[in-house]
């Protein structure tokens, strides 16, 4: 691999590994702590609005593939693909996952299915 190529990997995966922690509820995500805090000093704040069950399945969808396609990103830059579109398909869909959470989760899901597509007919 020349020098290029790795260093726009590297890149990719900084600008991914951002992404994903700043798609993380919890604004301290991104610190580094060197110990957490005892469970008995954390005190979880209630929702606003509760989610309703599907809702919550989305959710749970939505971060499974937010870090399946993290994972595959990499593979794809680590493969030298051309990961443009699909890497503008997954910023948009963690936009829209702060107003319909279920069409993110399907947009992220078709986004990881051809990204899995991509990286087997590489391999082919």
């Amino acid at each position: 691999m020349t020098a290029a190529p790795a260093i726009r990997t590297v890149a990719l995966a900084v600008t991914l590994a951002a992404a994903a922690c700043s798609a993380s509820d919890d604004p301290a995500a991104g610190a580094v702590e060197t110990e957490a805090p005892p469970p008995t000093e954390l005190s979880p704040q209630p929702p606003a609005v509760s989610p309703s069950p599907g809702e919550e399945a989305d959710g749970a969808r939505f971060q499974r593939l937010s870090v399946e396609a993290l994972r595959l990103m990499i593979a794809a830059a680590q493969a030298e693909l051309p990961i443009g579109p699909i890497q503008e398909r997954i910023t948009a869909a963690r936009s829209e996952a702060t107003t319909d959470i279920a069409a993110a989760a399907d947009a992220l899901e078709g986004a990881v299915a051809d990204l899995q597509a991509m990286l087997a007919a590489s391999r082919d």
